[in-house]
């Protein structure tokens, strides 16, 4: 706003050796452009980053596939943005 450029979400989701990452103004934004991965057997780490600010929590995959369910990204999202420090 006003000619100032806020920084973008990242986020960084690690799993298997492979990295996804997406990158948006918001953080929802940036979760979906995260392209989902075919499948989803593995325990991942997901990164979120915010100018100086970061997070990064390990998650089992179950919850991982939720990440990608349009009904709980809104949740999902919200409680990782909480933890930014």
């Amino acid at each position: 706003m006003f000619g100032i450029k806020e920084t973008p979400f990242i986020i960084t989701l690690e799993m298997g050796g492979k990295s996804f990452v997406g990158k948006g103004e918001t953080a929802l934004e940036a979760l979906l452009a995260v392209k989902a991965p075919e499948k989803i057997m593995l325990k991942g780490t997901i990164t979120v980053e915010h100018g100086d600010k970061k997070t990064k929590r390990l998650f089992m995959p179950i919850k991982l596939r939720r990440f990608f369910y349009p009904n709980a990204q809104r949740i999902l999202i919200k409680q990782l943005v909480m933890g930014l420090k």
